[in-house]
């Protein structure tokens, strides 16, 4: 099994702490990094994973159901 490199690690803290805060904007002060960077950093975990995690726009944040 390969071993988690420190940037998969940060994309999968901002995940958890997305999904724990209930959007972007929520858990934007905790993790101290603007709207833009959670919004790359998503973008890259799911590319990586090969599965869209969370929906977000206009009508808002929410997680999707996991392919797991």
């Amino acid at each position: 099994m390969p071993a988690l490199s420190n940037i998969n690690l940060r994309l999968l803290r901002v995940f958890v702490t997305m999904a724990e805060r209930g959007g972007y904007s929520a858990a934007q002060s905790e993790l101290n990094i603007g709207l833009s960077t959670i919004s790359s950093h998503m973008t890259a975990l799911e590319e990586r994973l090969g599965v869209r995690l969370c929906g977000r726009g206009r009508g808002g944040f929410r997680l999707t159901n996991s392919p797991w």
